[in-house]
């Protein structure tokens, strides 16, 4: 998920820093506030990256009523 080739390919974030990051929280099991933030924010991302933009799922939509309108 958060390889440097992968980040590079996407391109949203820095791979150095992100690496820089992960050792940090790999080798500390209490690394800060602003590091478990930044993680999760690069996983989730990934995550959302993997499981709606790359598969081409889409929004659910509402039906429409008889007028044409969203219910």
């Amino acid at each position: 998920m958060m390889a440097p080739e992968r980040l590079a390919a996407e391109g949203l974030f820095n791979p150095g820093a992100v690496t820089k990051l992960v050792e940090k929280c790999a080798g500390n099991p209490s690394p800060g506030f602003r590091a478990d933030t930044a993680f999760v924010g690069i996983l989730s991302t990934g995550l959302w990256l993997d499981t709606f933009a790359k598969s081409g799922a889409r929004a659910a939509t509402k039906p429409e009523n008889e007028a044409g309108k969203a219910a």
